[in-house]
């Protein structure tokens, strides 16, 4: 019998796995077969053929690169927040979750404050009919900015309280990371075989937590990866995003796989 941990995990995987599929897929839910060993996370029967997915989490922990204005970002949203309560007394609950924001200057913030209020200050009659309960999700994007909106109407008798719940900081392009991941995974490539006849692996991101606060481009399509399943993917969940990775059998003392090894180190 699995223990909560086992069972939430497996509920937290089982969900992620369905995001991914409507984006990509790869196989059939109607397909899933009985899998109470889990040694290889999902087993389908595809016609012929039966076919392991192996799911794992791209997490880098502490101690990565950060984008240092904390503050400023804090400063984009107190600034709306000051605008906007010159405009409506509508009392808020907002997170405002940052993404993209690599290299943005003071100009930049003063504008992106200033569309945060003129955003909300757009669909006030939309929050002020919204249930107390549920918020609504709004968008705002400044060129390759994107700041995205949780906003909750708690009427008179609360005061406003607007956050920055996000990460203020993406690493951008840890292709070494991946590699990493992926090689861990490989390791037990021999044991994922004995249950099916492809074994794919999934590496999720998610950028509301902390360490998995990763970003890619269509650059990662072109990246070449070492690795002994039959498929890799990375599903970006905040950009509801896939990309199918390039990889290559290697053996270790092959000139090819040292190549490759040296240019993903630069």
């Amino acid at each position: 019998m699995f223990s909560k941990q086992d069972s939430d995990k497996y509920n937290y995987e089982k969900r992620m796995l369905g995001f991914f599929l409507r984006q990509c897929p790869i196989v059939s839910w109607k397909h899933l077969l009985e899998n109470p060993d889990r040694v290889i996370d999902f087993l389908f029967k595809e016609k012929n053929e039966t076919i392991g997915i192996e799911l794992t989490r791209c997490i880098y922990g502490k101690g990565s690169l950060r984008v240092k204005e904390e503050r400023f970002l804090d400063l984009i949203v107190e600034n709306a927040l000051l605008l906007f309560q010159k405009q409506s007394s509508l009392n808020l609950h907002i997170n405002v979750f940052f993404m993209h924001t690599d290299g943005i200057n003071k100009s930049e913030g003063e504008v992106l404050s200033k569309r945060i209020t003129k955003t909300l200050l757009a669909n006030e009659n939309q929050i002020l009919k919204s249930d107390i309960s549920k918020q609504i999700v709004l968008r705002v994007y400044i060129g390759n900015l994107k700041a995205i909106l949780y906003v909750r109407n708690v009427g008179a008798e609360m005061t406003s309280n607007w956050k920055r719940t996000s990460p203020c900081w993406v690493w951008k392009h840890p292709y070494q990371l991946l590699q990493q991941i992926i090689e861990k995974k490989s390791r037990k490539i021999v044991h994922y075989r004995k249950y099916c006849d492809k074994a794919y692996l999934l590496i999720t991101a998610n950028r509301m937590c902390q360490s998995e606060c990763v970003s890619f481009d269509q650059n990662l399509t072109k990246q070449v990866f070492f690795s002994k399943f039959d498929e890799v993917f990375f599903f970006d969940i905040m950009e509801n995003q896939v990309f199918k990775l390039t990889t290559v059998k290697w053996k270790k003392d092959s000139p090819v796989y040292m190549q490759l090894k040296r240019e993903n180190k630069k």
